[in-house]
């Protein structure tokens, strides 16, 4: 008679114990509710396994003792494996969606070659989703980088399954101003490729010195380009395309990379939208609406300047020394990048001994 009542106090013990597990595990998942839904398949386990286990038991009564201790050491043992399976399972699903929203593209510049209005171009896609607020430049200005891959990975919520991915921070170009880059970049996404795109270098200086004067750091200051080029030597380093292009190429093939032309983008932007469309593999068929309107045209910079209340001018007139010192400073990189792109030598008229001047238009 004991025999045939100790499975029954056992299979008691089994569901108390079982019982009192399922509120210690609700009060653990209270406390973290928005995880609650990855263990919505363990409490559903634990409730038909314990429903079973106590009928299986009761309709065994007659076993002997030692073969019901067997089959409890059986059923917890696959409780155990069901519950480590749907954690592991959940977790998974969890770092797919992380990893699928990490991006896979980089527009890393150079500043004003156009980029503000090609990313905003790109992210008419349907396949395409470009990073909020354009530039986070995390993975270049150190105090971004402080923030946390968690806090980088927030400009992404808004993904939803596209196909292409992107950040577009123009720093990441600037690989003498901010030397861990590249490093950064093949830490958290190696398989990144990337989108640069390039201008007539001292255009893109001209721009660039136009967009500083109207910052407020500028704003009442009498700066010329002249005096600009100078100060600052980040104005030139933006324009050393093949040194910066270089640095990338030393970790990312050149199947990799792709050069976008400001002239062409600005004479045919559906036939340079639909070619970067089809390297970052996404339909290039689809035609993106007013493609052709600027989105920060050096106008509408001045204009803004003009607004601000500036009293001082804006001079945008090289002088002939400062102009020839540039040039020599540009001269070499720029036929460098040309060949490698294989573009003609003149495509931009780099000479420096050149009667009608240098970086003729």
């Amino acid at each position: 008679m004991s025999k045939r009542i100790a499975p029954v106090i056992l299979a008691g013990i089994f569901l108390f114990i079982k019982q009192k597990r399922q509120r210690a595990f609700s009060r653990s998942i209270a406390i973290n509710r928005p995880q609650r839904h990855r263990y919505s398949c363990y409490f559903c386990y634990i409730n038909i396994t314990s429903k079973k286990a106590c009928d299986i038991v009761f309709l065994i009564g007659q076993i002997h003792f030692t073969g019901f201790v067997f089959f409890a050491f059986l059923l917890e043992i696959g409780y155990m494996y069901w519950k480590l399976r749907c954690l592991n399972l959940c977790s998974w699903q969890e770092n797919t969606r992380t990893c699928m929203s990490k991006p896979n593209f980089l527009l890393i510049g150079a500043q004003k070659s156009a980029t503000t209005s090609i990313s905003v171009m790109l992210s008419h896609h349907p396949d395409v989703f470009v990073v909020k607020g354009k530039e986070p430049h995390f993975f270049s200005e150190n105090r971004q980088y402080a923030r946390g891959w968690d806090w980088y990975m927030s400009l992404f919520s808004g993904y939803n399954g596209e196909r292409a991915i992107i950040d577009a921070s123009t720093s990441y170009s600037r690989t003498k101003a901010f030397p861990n880059t590249i490093s950064r970049i093949i830490k958290h996404v190696p398989e990144a490729k990337i989108l640069y795109s390039v201008r007539h270098p001292l255009d893109r200086m001209e721009s660039a010195y136009v967009e500083w004067m109207s910052t407020p750091r500028f704003l009442f200051e009498n700066t010329s380009i002249n005096d600009m080029v100078r100060k600052k030597p980040n104005i030139i380093e933006s324009s050393r395309y093949w040194k910066n292009i270089s640095a990338y190429r030393k970790h990312f093939p050149d199947q990799r990379i792709k050069i976008i032309w400001f002239d062409e983008y600005v004479n045919n932007p559906d036939v340079v939208l639909a070619d970067i469309f089809e390297f970052i593999g996404v339909d290039p068929s689809i035609i993106i609406p007013h493609s052709h309107l600027p989105i920060a045209s050096r106008k509408s910079l001045i204009k803004k300047m003009k607004m601000s209340g500036r009293t001082t001018s804006i001079d945008t007139t090289w002088n002939r020394s400062t102009r020839q010192w540039t040039v020599e400073q540009l001269g070499n990189d720029t036929r460098q990048f040309l060949e490698w792109c294989g573009k003609p030598v003149d495509y931009w008229r780099i000479d420096p001994n050149d009667k009608a001047w240098p970086f003729n238009k």
